[in-house]
C-alpha cells in the first residue's frame, strides 16, 4: 500500500538563474516530410483494419467553397511507414472537413452539404444525411468537423453562427447551430443534438475511457482556444450577441433556462494576441489526437493554424475519477515546432498515430495564418511524420504534467530534479481568470497569482509539490515557468520550462512523496488471475465469477486505462509506453497487483 514518508519543507531561497525557455523543436523528435504524399491540404485521417491510411483531401478555398471537384475526396495510402503508395478511392466532394472509420471499415465523411458513407472496397459513395438546414445556405463557417464513432453512433462538432470577422452579431442560422451532432450509421432518424454552445470546433477525436474530445477556436464568447471533453446535454459557452438585439441560439437559451449546464474546457490555450507571445499558446487550434501508446501515452496533442507548432495536454481527472463523468483539469505543454521559420511555417491540421509504432502523422494546410487573417494561406505544405525517439526523449529534461492536489499543485518531471533547485524562487507564477463575453477574444483577465508557501519533492525526485493553497476556480489558468529548476544528473535546464494549468476543480487528494508500492500477494487472486507481457501489450487470463475491474497505471498512481470485466475471459491492454507500470485486477476486497515492464 502507499506509505507517505515524512519529509522536510524546503525553505524559500534566492532565485536560481533561469528564464523562459521559449518554444522550439523538441530534441527527441525527428520530423520529416513524406515526399510520396506531395503537398495538398489535409482535412481527415483514419485507419483501415489492414493498416492502410484513409486520407481526406480538400481544395484550398474555404472562403469560397467550390462545387464538387476532383481535388476533394478520399485517398488510400498503403505502406505509409515504409514505401507509401497513394490511390484515389473517390472524389467529387465539395469541402470535406473530416473522416471517421467505423466498424467493418465503414468510412464516414462530413462535407459542406452533408454526411457521406464511402465503401473502402470500391469507393461507392452514399449520401446518408444532408447538412442541417441554414439561412443563408451555404452558411458562413458552419462546418461539420471530424466525426467520431462511439458505441454505435457517429458524432461531429458543428460550427456556430457568426459573421465575417468572428463576431456573434447575428441571429442563429438554424436549429442545430453550434451543436455536437449525433446520427446513426445509416442516417435514419436524422441528426440529434448531443450537446451545444460550440463556436468554431476545427477538430474532434476519441480519448481515453470512452470520452470524446473537441477543440474550439477563440472569438466571441471564447476568450481563448480550448480543448473540451464532450458530455451529453452540456453547454460550452457560445451565445449570440443578444445585447445588440440578436436572438440567442438553441443551446444558449437552454443554458439560460437551466436545462443545459456549462462545462468548462479541460484546458484553455491562452490567446497569443491577447496575453503576449510568452504566455500565448493558441490562436486557431486544430484536431486533437489522443496518444494511446508511446512516451507520452495518455496525453493529447493538437496543432494550430495561426501559431507555429503543436501543444500537448496532460489530462487531470480529479480525485481519481475516470471517463465522461469525471471533472477534468488539464496542463498545456509545448510539444514541438514543425520545420519552417516564423511566418513560413506549415499549419498542422489533422493527426493520426501509427497503430504499432511511436510515429505521429501530420496532415497540413498551407502556411500559418498571417496578420491579414487567421486561416492559413499561400502554398500548400508537405505531409509530415514525427518519429518519437525513445532514447532521446528519455534523455530530455521536461515537464510532463501538472495536477491538482489538496493545498496546491503537483508538477511531474521526466527526470529527477536537483534538490538545490527545487525551491520557490525557481518558479514564476502568473494567473488568468477567463470570462466569456461578446467581444472577439475578450475576457483573458489577469488575476493575482498565488504565492508559494512550501515546496516538497517526491522520494524519486520526479514530482514537486507547490503549496499554493486551494486555488481552483472554473476557467482559471495558472502559468508556471520553472526557469530555475535543474535536473539531478547533469544539472540540465528544462527543454520547455513553461506549463499552463487550467485549474477548474480542486483535488482533495494529498500529495504523496512516495511511489506506488506493490501490496502482498492475494492468494485467491493469484490462483484466478494470470498475466503475460506480449509485444506491445499485456494479456490477462481471468477466471473469476461476477464483476471485477482491470486497471493499468503509472508508478505514481496515475490511471492510464480502466476496464470492467464480468466472469472468466481474456483481456488485453495495449502497452501505454516503455518502462514499468502497475497492473491491477480488483474484485471486492481481493486484489491482483503486479509491476509490468514494457
Amino acid at each position: 500500500m502507499l506509505a507517505i514518508l515524512s519529509i522536510g519543507i524546503l525553505p524559500v531561497q534566492g532565485a536560481i538563474s533561469g528564464a523562459y525557455s521559449g518554444k522550439g523543436t523538441h530534441p527527441g523528435f525527428t520530423i520529416s516530410p513524406i515526399d510520396a504524399l506531395g503537398k495538398v491540404s489535409t482535412m481527415g485521417l483514419g485507419w483501415l483494419k489492414n493498416g492502410d491510411m484513409v486520407w481526406v483531401r480538400a481544395p484550398d478555398q474555404y472562403y469560397n467553397p467550390p462545387s464538387p471537384n476532383s481535388s476533394a475526396g478520399v485517398w488510400i495510402v498503403k505502406n505509409i511507414a515504409t514505401n507509401p503508395t497513394v490511390t484515389k478511392l473517390v472524389d467529387q466532394f465539395r469541402q470535406p472537413t473530416g473522416v471517421a472509420v467505423g466498424p467493418n471499415d465503414e468510412i464516414m465523411v462530413v462535407d459542406l452539404d452533408g454526411v457521406y458513407k464511402v465503401s473502402a472496397t470500391d469507393g461507392a459513395k452514399t449520401k446518408i444525411l444532408s447538412a442541417p438546414v441554414t439561412n443563408p445556405s451555404p452558411p458562413y463557417h458552419s462546418y461539420m468537423f471530424c466525426p467520431m464513432y462511439s458505441n454505435g453512433m457517429y458524432y461531429a462538432p458543428y460550427g456556430s453562427t457568426f459573421i465575417a470577422g468572428g463576431f456573434a452579431d447575428t441571429d442563429p442560422n438554424g436549429e442545430y447551430t453550434g451543436a455536437v451532432l449525433a446520427w446513426k450509421p445509416d442516417g435514419s432518424g436524422g441528426f440529434t443534438k448531443h450537446a451545444g454552445g460550440l463556436r468554431s470546433p476545427n477538430g474532434g477525436g476519441l480519448g481515453p475511457n470512452g470520452i470524446m474530445l473537441f477543440t474550439d477556436n477563440q472569438g466571441s464568447w471564447n476568450p481563448s482556444c480550448a480543448l473540451n471533453i464532450i458530455k451529453p446535454n452540456s453547454f460550452y459557452g457560445l451565445h449570440q450577441n443578444t445585447s445588440k438585439g440578436f436572438k440567442d441560439n438553441w443551446a444558449g437559451l437552454a443554458n439560460k433556462a437551466g436545462n443545459l449546464p456549462y462545462v468548462p474546457p479541460v484546458a484553455w490555450l491562452l490567446q497569443a494576441q491577447s496575453v503576449g507571445a510568452t504566455y500565448g499558446v493558441g490562436a486557431s487550434t486544430s484536431q486533437p489526437l489522443y496518444m494511446d501508446h508511446g512516451p507520452y501515452a495518455g496525453d493529447v496533442i493538437m496543432g494550430d493554424n495561426t501559431l507555429e507548432g503543436m501543444s500537448r495536454v496532460a489530462l487531470d481527472p480529479v480525485n481519481g475519477a475516470t471517463g465522461v463523468n469525471a471533472n477534468y483539469n488539464g496542463s498545456v505543454h509545448w510539444f514541438t515546432n514543425l520545420p519552417g521559420n516564423g511566418s513560413n511555417t506549415p499549419a498542422p491540421n489533422r493527426f493520426e498515430m501509427d497503430p504499432t509504432a511511436d510515429v505521429i502523422y501530420i496532415g497540413t494546410l498551407e502556411i500559418i495564418g498571417q496578420s491579414g487573417g487567421a486561416w492559413p494561406t499561400g502554398a500548400t505544405q508537405p505531409f509530415y511524420k514525427i518519429n518519437l525517439d525513445q532514447a532521446a526523449i528519455k534523455s530530455s529534461f521536461e515537464i510532463l504534467s501538472v495536477k491538482s492536489r489538496a493545498g496546491g499543485i503537483e508538477i511531474a518531471f521526466s527526470q529527477p530534479v536537483s534538490q538545490a533547485s527545487a525551491v520557490a524562487a525557481s518558479f514564476a507564477l502568473k494567473q488568468w481568470d477567463l470570462v466569456r463575453q461578446e467581444g472577439y477574444g475578450a475576457g483573458n483577465n489577469t488575476s493575482t497569482a498565488p504565492s508559494i508557501s512550501s515546496v516538497q519533492v517526491s522520494e524519486d525526485g520526479t514530482r514537486v509539490f507547490l503549496g499554493i493553497g486551494n486555488n481552483a476556480k472554473i476557467d482559471r489558468v495558472l502559468s508556471i515557468i520553472a526557469g530555475g529548476v535543474r535536473s539531478q544528473t547533469g544539472n540540465s535546464s528544462l527543454v520547455f520550462n513553461q506549463a499552463w494549468f487550467t485549474h477548474n476543480y480542486q483535488s482533495t487528494v494529498p500529495f504523496s512523496a512516495s511511489t506506488v508500492a506493490i501490496q502482498k500477494v492475494d492468494k485467491y487472486m493469484n490462483s484466478h488471475v494470470m498475466h503475460t507481457v506480449i509485444p506491445g501489450a499485456v494479456k490477462l487470463n481471468v477466471d473469476l465469477r461476477g464483476n471485477y475491474t482491470v486497471a493499468l497505471s503509472k508508478l505514481d498512481g496515475t490511471l492510464l486505462e480502466e476496464r470492467q470485466g464480468f466472469d472468466a475471459g481474456v483481456i488485453t491492454l495495449k502497452a501505454p509506453g516503455r518502462g514499468l507500470h502497475i497492473l491491477q485486477v480488483r474484485q471486492g476486497s481481493h486484489a491482483y497487483v503486479r509491476q509490468v515492464a514494457f
